[in-house]
Protein backbone atom coordinates (compact mmCIF):
# COMPACT_ATOMS: atom_id res chain seq x y z
CA UNK A 1 0.00 0.00 0.00
CA UNK A 2 1.45 3.41 -0.95
CA UNK A 3 2.29 5.39 2.14
CA UNK A 4 3.51 8.92 2.59
CA UNK A 5 5.25 9.21 5.93
CA UNK A 6 4.26 12.16 8.18
CA UNK A 7 6.95 14.11 10.04
CA UNK A 8 9.07 11.71 12.11
CA UNK A 9 9.33 11.82 15.90
CA UNK A 10 12.55 11.16 17.80
CA UNK A 11 10.89 10.12 21.06
CA UNK A 12 9.65 6.62 21.86
CA UNK A 13 6.25 7.97 22.85
CA UNK A 14 6.01 9.90 19.60
CA UNK A 15 6.92 6.79 17.63
CA UNK A 16 4.26 4.70 19.36
CA UNK A 17 1.68 7.42 18.72
CA UNK A 18 2.73 7.52 15.05
CA UNK A 19 2.18 3.76 14.73
CA UNK A 20 -1.15 3.86 16.51
CA UNK A 21 -2.60 7.13 15.13
CA UNK A 22 -1.45 6.97 11.51
CA UNK A 23 -1.15 3.24 10.87
CA UNK A 24 -3.37 1.57 13.46
CA UNK A 25 -0.51 -0.66 14.70
CA UNK A 26 0.02 -1.50 18.36
CA UNK A 27 3.78 -1.88 18.63
CA UNK A 28 3.72 -2.98 22.29
CA UNK A 29 2.99 -6.60 21.45
CA UNK A 30 5.03 -8.65 18.93
CA UNK A 31 1.88 -10.61 18.16
CA UNK A 32 0.27 -7.49 16.69
CA UNK A 33 2.86 -6.64 14.06
CA UNK A 34 1.66 -5.29 10.75
CA UNK A 35 0.91 -7.71 7.91
CA UNK A 36 -1.27 -7.79 4.76
CA UNK A 37 -3.93 -9.59 6.83
CA UNK A 38 -4.09 -6.91 9.55
CA UNK A 39 -4.11 -4.16 6.91
CA UNK A 40 -7.15 -5.72 5.21
CA UNK A 41 -8.86 -6.35 8.54
CA UNK A 42 -8.33 -2.72 9.58
CA UNK A 43 -9.74 -1.55 6.26
CA UNK A 44 -12.81 -3.75 6.72
CA UNK A 45 -13.34 -2.62 10.33
CA UNK A 46 -12.85 0.99 9.26
CA UNK A 47 -15.43 0.83 6.48
CA UNK A 48 -17.92 -0.89 8.79
CA UNK A 49 -17.34 1.91 11.30
CA UNK A 50 -18.07 4.53 8.62
CA UNK A 51 -21.28 2.73 7.67
CA UNK A 52 -22.36 2.76 11.31
CA UNK A 53 -21.56 6.47 11.61
CA UNK A 54 -23.69 7.15 8.51
CA UNK A 55 -26.60 5.16 9.95
CA UNK A 56 -26.42 6.93 13.32
CA UNK A 57 -26.29 10.34 11.62
CA UNK A 58 -29.48 9.43 9.76
CA UNK A 59 -31.08 8.53 13.11
CA UNK A 60 -29.80 11.79 14.57
CA UNK A 61 -31.41 13.71 11.72
CA UNK A 62 -34.82 12.13 12.54
CA UNK A 63 -34.39 12.96 16.25
CA UNK A 64 -33.47 16.55 15.42
CA UNK A 65 -36.47 16.96 13.10
CA UNK A 66 -38.81 15.62 15.78
CA UNK A 67 -37.28 17.90 18.41
CA UNK A 68 -37.56 20.97 16.20
CA UNK A 69 -41.20 20.13 15.41
CA UNK A 70 -41.96 19.93 19.11
CA UNK A 71 -40.08 23.15 19.98
CA UNK A 72 -41.83 25.16 17.24
CA UNK A 73 -45.25 23.70 18.00
CA UNK A 74 -47.36 26.35 19.76
CA UNK A 75 -49.54 23.66 21.33
CA UNK A 76 -46.59 21.76 22.86
CA UNK A 77 -46.38 21.80 26.63
CA UNK A 78 -43.36 23.09 28.52
CA UNK A 79 -42.47 19.53 29.54
CA UNK A 80 -42.51 18.33 25.91
CA UNK A 81 -40.37 21.28 24.84
CA UNK A 82 -37.85 20.64 27.61
CA UNK A 83 -37.64 16.96 26.62
CA UNK A 84 -36.98 17.95 23.00
CA UNK A 85 -34.21 20.36 24.04
CA UNK A 86 -32.71 17.65 26.24
CA UNK A 87 -32.64 15.22 23.28
CA UNK A 88 -30.69 17.76 21.24
CA UNK A 89 -28.20 18.50 24.02
CA UNK A 90 -27.74 14.96 25.36
CA UNK A 91 -28.03 12.89 22.18
CA UNK A 92 -27.82 14.78 18.89
CA UNK A 93 -24.86 17.08 19.68
CA UNK A 94 -22.74 14.29 21.28
CA UNK A 95 -23.57 12.12 18.25
CA UNK A 96 -22.10 14.77 15.94
CA UNK A 97 -18.93 14.99 18.07
CA UNK A 98 -18.45 11.21 18.03
CA UNK A 99 -19.18 11.01 14.29
CA UNK A 100 -16.58 13.69 13.55
CA UNK A 101 -13.90 12.01 15.69
CA UNK A 102 -14.67 8.52 14.43
CA UNK A 103 -14.66 9.64 10.77
CA UNK A 104 -11.23 11.24 11.12
CA UNK A 105 -9.80 8.21 12.90
CA UNK A 106 -11.22 5.77 10.36
CA UNK A 107 -10.08 7.86 7.37
CA UNK A 108 -6.52 7.71 8.75
CA UNK A 109 -6.67 3.92 8.89
CA UNK A 110 -8.24 3.19 5.50
CA UNK A 111 -6.75 6.09 3.49
CA UNK A 112 -3.78 5.45 1.15
CA UNK A 113 -1.93 8.46 2.60
CA UNK A 114 -0.72 8.17 6.18
CA UNK A 115 -0.66 11.95 6.75
CA UNK A 116 -4.05 12.56 5.14
CA UNK A 117 -5.57 14.05 8.30
CA UNK A 118 -2.63 16.45 8.64
CA UNK A 119 -2.96 17.63 5.04
CA UNK A 120 -6.74 17.99 5.38
CA UNK A 121 -6.49 20.10 8.55
CA UNK A 122 -4.08 22.46 6.78
CA UNK A 123 -6.48 22.77 3.84
CA UNK A 124 -9.33 23.50 6.26
CA UNK A 125 -7.30 26.21 8.02
CA UNK A 126 -6.49 27.87 4.69
CA UNK A 127 -10.13 27.80 3.60
CA UNK A 128 -11.26 29.42 6.85
CA UNK A 129 -8.55 32.05 6.54
CA UNK A 130 -9.67 32.87 3.00
CA UNK A 131 -13.30 33.24 4.15
CA UNK A 132 -12.31 35.60 6.97
CA UNK A 133 -10.18 37.73 4.64
CA UNK A 134 -13.11 38.04 2.21
CA UNK A 135 -14.97 40.02 4.92
CA UNK A 136 -18.09 37.86 4.72
CA UNK A 137 -20.51 38.85 7.49
CA UNK A 138 -21.78 35.31 8.11
CA UNK A 139 -20.10 32.98 10.60
CA UNK A 140 -17.15 31.11 9.04
CA UNK A 141 -18.51 27.73 10.16
CA UNK A 142 -21.90 28.52 8.64
CA UNK A 143 -20.30 29.46 5.31
CA UNK A 144 -18.30 26.21 5.20
CA UNK A 145 -21.34 24.12 6.15
CA UNK A 146 -23.42 25.78 3.43
CA UNK A 147 -20.65 25.18 0.89
CA UNK A 148 -20.49 21.53 1.93
CA UNK A 149 -24.29 21.11 1.73
CA UNK A 150 -24.55 22.84 -1.64
CA UNK A 151 -21.60 20.89 -3.00
CA UNK A 152 -23.18 17.53 -2.06
CA UNK A 153 -26.80 18.34 -2.84
CA UNK A 154 -28.46 16.20 -5.56
CA UNK A 155 -27.85 17.95 -8.91
CA UNK A 156 -30.72 19.49 -10.82
CA UNK A 157 -30.59 17.70 -14.19
CA UNK A 158 -32.39 20.54 -15.96
CA UNK A 159 -29.80 23.08 -14.83
CA UNK A 160 -26.99 20.61 -15.51
CA UNK A 161 -28.02 20.30 -19.14
CA UNK A 162 -28.13 24.07 -19.66
CA UNK A 163 -24.72 24.99 -18.32
CA UNK A 164 -21.35 23.31 -18.06
CA UNK A 165 -19.57 23.65 -14.73
CA UNK A 166 -15.88 24.38 -15.15
CA UNK A 167 -13.07 24.34 -12.62
CA UNK A 168 -10.52 27.15 -12.63
CA UNK A 169 -7.63 28.07 -10.37
CA UNK A 170 -9.68 30.93 -8.90
CA UNK A 171 -12.44 28.56 -7.80
CA UNK A 172 -10.04 26.59 -5.59
CA UNK A 173 -8.74 27.58 -2.15
CA UNK A 174 -5.10 28.76 -1.97
CA UNK A 175 -2.60 25.92 -1.55
CA UNK A 176 -1.40 25.24 1.98
CA UNK A 177 1.89 26.83 3.02
CA UNK A 178 4.75 24.26 2.85
CA UNK A 179 6.03 22.98 6.19
CA UNK A 180 9.43 24.58 5.50
CA UNK A 181 7.79 27.77 4.22
CA UNK A 182 9.42 27.52 0.78
CA UNK A 183 8.70 24.34 -1.19
CA UNK A 184 6.74 21.14 -0.64
CA UNK A 185 8.60 17.96 0.18
CA UNK A 186 7.72 15.11 -2.17
CA UNK A 187 5.64 13.25 0.40
CA UNK A 188 4.07 16.48 1.64
CA UNK A 189 2.96 17.35 -1.90
CA UNK A 190 1.51 13.87 -2.46
CA UNK A 191 -0.39 14.05 0.83
CA UNK A 192 -2.13 17.24 -0.33
CA UNK A 193 -2.73 16.38 -3.99
CA UNK A 194 -4.19 12.95 -3.13
CA UNK A 195 -7.11 14.74 -1.47
CA UNK A 196 -8.24 15.61 -5.02
CA UNK A 197 -9.75 12.92 -7.23
CA UNK A 198 -7.36 11.26 -9.67
CA UNK A 199 -7.43 12.76 -13.20
CA UNK A 200 -9.93 15.40 -12.06
CA UNK A 201 -9.87 19.01 -13.23
CA UNK A 202 -9.58 20.10 -9.60
CA UNK A 203 -6.30 18.19 -9.19
CA UNK A 204 -4.82 19.66 -12.37
CA UNK A 205 -5.93 23.17 -11.44
CA UNK A 206 -4.41 22.85 -7.94
CA UNK A 207 -1.05 21.72 -9.37
CA UNK A 208 -1.05 24.73 -11.70
CA UNK A 209 -1.86 26.97 -8.74
CA UNK A 210 0.98 25.49 -6.68
CA UNK A 211 3.38 26.22 -9.56
CA UNK A 212 2.08 29.73 -10.23
CA UNK A 213 4.35 32.74 -9.54
CA UNK A 214 1.90 33.84 -6.84
CA UNK A 215 2.77 30.82 -4.66
CA UNK A 216 5.65 28.94 -6.31
CA UNK A 217 5.43 26.10 -3.79
CA UNK A 218 6.25 23.55 -6.49
CA UNK A 219 9.41 24.46 -8.37
CA UNK A 220 9.30 21.58 -10.86
CA UNK A 221 7.88 21.00 -14.33
CA UNK A 222 4.44 19.44 -14.62
CA UNK A 223 6.03 16.47 -16.37
CA UNK A 224 8.26 15.82 -13.35
CA UNK A 225 5.34 16.26 -10.96
CA UNK A 226 3.09 13.79 -12.78
CA UNK A 227 5.96 11.31 -13.02
CA UNK A 228 6.27 11.36 -9.21
CA UNK A 229 2.49 10.92 -8.85
CA UNK A 230 2.62 7.91 -11.21
CA UNK A 231 5.48 6.34 -9.24
CA UNK A 232 3.53 6.84 -6.02
CA UNK A 233 0.42 5.22 -7.54
CA UNK A 234 2.60 2.22 -8.44
CA UNK A 235 3.62 1.81 -4.80
CA UNK A 236 6.79 3.84 -4.34
CA UNK A 237 7.15 5.42 -0.88
CA UNK A 238 8.18 9.07 -0.54
CA UNK A 239 9.15 10.59 2.80
CA UNK A 240 7.21 13.66 3.93
CA UNK A 241 10.15 16.11 3.66
CA UNK A 242 12.05 14.33 0.85
CA UNK A 243 13.66 16.91 -1.44
CA UNK A 244 12.91 16.90 -5.14
CA UNK A 245 15.76 15.70 -7.38
CA UNK A 246 17.74 18.26 -9.35
CA UNK A 247 16.34 18.95 -12.81
CA UNK A 248 18.28 18.01 -15.95
CA UNK A 249 21.16 15.57 -16.31
CA UNK A 250 23.11 14.73 -13.14
CA UNK A 251 26.40 16.57 -12.63
CA UNK A 252 29.51 14.72 -13.81
CA UNK A 253 31.65 16.49 -11.21
CA UNK A 254 30.79 18.25 -8.00
CA UNK A 255 32.28 21.59 -6.93
CA UNK A 256 35.06 20.00 -4.86
CA UNK A 257 36.18 17.82 -7.76
CA UNK A 258 36.21 20.81 -10.11
CA UNK A 259 38.32 22.80 -7.61
CA UNK A 260 40.84 19.97 -7.30
CA UNK A 261 41.18 19.66 -11.05
CA UNK A 262 41.55 23.43 -11.48
CA UNK A 263 44.31 23.44 -8.87
CA UNK A 264 46.06 20.63 -10.74
CA UNK A 265 45.90 22.61 -14.01
CA UNK A 266 47.40 25.70 -12.33
CA UNK A 267 50.29 23.61 -11.02
CA UNK A 268 51.13 22.42 -14.55
CA UNK A 269 50.55 25.44 -16.83
CA UNK A 270 52.83 24.13 -19.60
CA UNK A 271 51.51 20.59 -19.73
CA UNK A 272 50.72 19.35 -23.25
CA UNK A 273 47.67 17.45 -24.46
CA UNK A 274 45.53 19.22 -21.83
CA UNK A 275 42.38 18.67 -23.90
CA UNK A 276 42.90 14.90 -23.88
CA UNK A 277 43.57 15.07 -20.14
CA UNK A 278 40.29 16.92 -19.50
CA UNK A 279 38.32 14.45 -21.64
CA UNK A 280 39.85 11.47 -19.82
CA UNK A 281 39.04 13.04 -16.48
CA UNK A 282 35.40 13.67 -17.43
CA UNK A 283 34.97 10.14 -18.80
CA UNK A 284 36.44 8.60 -15.65
CA UNK A 285 34.21 10.73 -13.41
CA UNK A 286 31.11 9.80 -15.42
CA UNK A 287 32.05 6.11 -15.27
CA UNK A 288 32.34 6.22 -11.48
CA UNK A 289 28.91 7.85 -11.17
CA UNK A 290 27.41 5.41 -13.73
CA UNK A 291 26.03 8.30 -15.84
Amino acid sequence: MPVVSPPSSTSSAGHNRLLSHYYGINGDSPKEQDSPTTILSRQFDGTQSLFEVAARLADGKDLLNDALTTITDKNATTTMTNIAIKVIKKSVLPLMDIASTQSRKTANLVGPIAGGNYAHMREEANRKKKIKLSKIIENTGLVMVNEFVNGHAPPDKRVQLKRKVTTTEDSLPPPALPANGVEYGMGEFLGIIQTYKRRSKQRGAMIIKMQSPEYNYLKRSRRSVYRVIAEHDQGRIFEFAKEWPDMGRPKIMNNDEVDLFTESVHKNPGEKNMRECVNDMLIESARKKAI
